[in-house]
């Protein structure tokens, strides 16, 4: 029974370590207490993305992931996903047209 509970121990720290990452990376570290309810659309769609991360998904299907997401300047300087994303979301001649990214 202590071994698993070590386990379990080691797993959350891994988890909670690996979330801590991810927020940085979004630059979200600073809402981390903060509900989600309370965010803003942008830092909502950042939300999703950061839950998305923490997965280990081999492939990702991503609706119109940059609709409402400024570019971080974490992110390179040469094009991003989000950044192509939002090029092609308003190149899609019909609102109800969605770019799938993959």
């Amino acid at each position: 029974m202590l071994l698993r509970r070590g386990r379990v121990r080691k797993r959350e720290r891994d988890v909670l370590e690996r979330a801590e990452d991810v927020l940085e990376f979004l630059q979200l570290t600073k809402l981390r207490d903060e509900r989600a309810g309370n965010l803003s659309g942008g830092q909502k769609k950042l939300l999703e993305l950061g839950r998305t991360m923490m997965t280990d998904a081999r492939v990702v299907l991503l609706d119109e992931p940059g609709a409402g997401v400024e570019p971080r300047p974490c992110w390179p300087s040469s094009p991003t996903t989000i950044q192509r994303a939002q090029r092609a979301s308003a190149a899609t001649p019909s609102a109800s047209s969605s770019t799938t990214w993959i």
